[in-house]
């Protein structure tokens, strides 16, 4: 994994202990509208999670499709 996803995915734990901590304060007050806020934050990122899992593993086919040429 090279040094651009090693980050992205630094930054997403980040991102998720930030929601945690958004849905903890809003199970104490029961505020609707940061459980809607969550779920489309929630949604941005499995949508840029696919992206990442995508790209690595067309990089891991193109890697098997060299071996077995060589």
């Amino acid at each position: 994994m090279n040094e651009k996803h090693a980050q992205y995915l630094t930054d997403l734990r980040a991102r998720h202990a930030a929601d945690l901590e958004a849905l903890r304060r809003a199970l104490a007050g029961r505020r609707p509208g940061l459980f809607r806020a969550l779920r489309k934050n929630y949604e941005v990122i499995e949508d840029e999670t696919s992206k990442i899992f995508t790209a690595i593993n067309r990089r891991e086919g193109s890697h098997e499709g060299s071996e077995k040429r060589a």
